[in-house]
């Protein structure tokens, strides 16, 4: 709620999408169905003329599911890629990341149990490659060839394991030639996914900088407040 509230203050509305290990782990029964359920959504929603993209972690592959989807029937959903006007990723994971950040999502505070998931992560993308890792491969494709060319801005940390500097780094490299701008916001040190609760005005100022880019800013009170 804390991110959310960061965008209702400047007069959005908000939509929250999430993936559970499961959805994760068996795309063609999980997060395949929760692409188009989020296509679904945006289509039945055409009021809304301007959409941002704002993703945590294994968010990256859950768009690049979505992206699948859109191009197999550009057609049908040319209409909601027009309107997506910026994108925002934090701690993004990249495809040889999955095994590490879902352990440390599931288990946050639990080593032991990390490790297991991780190791078992690990024999799920080799074992189950038709079921699941062909469609993280494309995904990851998809994403860093994505065809919606519209700004974005990556946080990352130096001490992330998950969405890592390099990975990253790579992505911008990617995107930057493709012609899309790419912001890059880099903390000396801050925890997965935990960057706006270690460096929150930092964190605030970025965005705020680059909705202000995009013309998407309403309250400069709101964000005087937080700064």
């Amino acid at each position: 709620m804390k991110f959310v509230n960061l965008y209702m203050e400047q007069g959005f509305d908000v939509a929250l999408v999430s993936l559970t290990p499961w959805q994760l782990m068996w795309p063609t029964k999980g997060s395949k169905l929760v692409a188009v359920d989020l296509l679904s959504f945006l289509k039945q929603n055409e009021s809304y003329q301007q959409i941002l993209l704002h993703g945590f972690s294994v968010g990256g592959y859950m768009w690049g599911e979505v992206l699948d989807s859109m191009q197999r029937d550009r057609e049908k959903y040319n209409d909601i890629a027009n309107r997506i006007v910026g994108q925002v990723w934090d701690s993004i994971a990249d495809i040889n990341e999955i095994p590490i950040g879902m352990p440390r999502a599931v288990f946050p505070k639990n080593k032991v149990l990390q490790t297991a998931l991780q190791k078992y992560m690990e024999y799920h993308m080799k074992t189950f490659y038709k079921q699941s890792t062909q469609y993280y491969i494309r995904s990851s494709q998809l994403f860093h060839t994505s065809f919606l060319r519209v700004p974005a801005l990556l946080f990352i940390s130096k001490t992330d394991p998950v969405g890592t500097v390099t990975s990253n780094l790579n992505l911008r490299d990617n995107w930057e030639s493709l012609g899309i701008k790419t912001y890059v916001k880099i903390f000396e040190e801050s925890p997965h996914v935990a960057h706006f609760y270690t460096y929150p005005k930092e964190y605030v100022a970025e965005l705020y900088a680059f909705l202000q880019k995009l013309n998407l800013i309403q309250n400069e009170e709101k964000i005087r407040a937080r700064l």
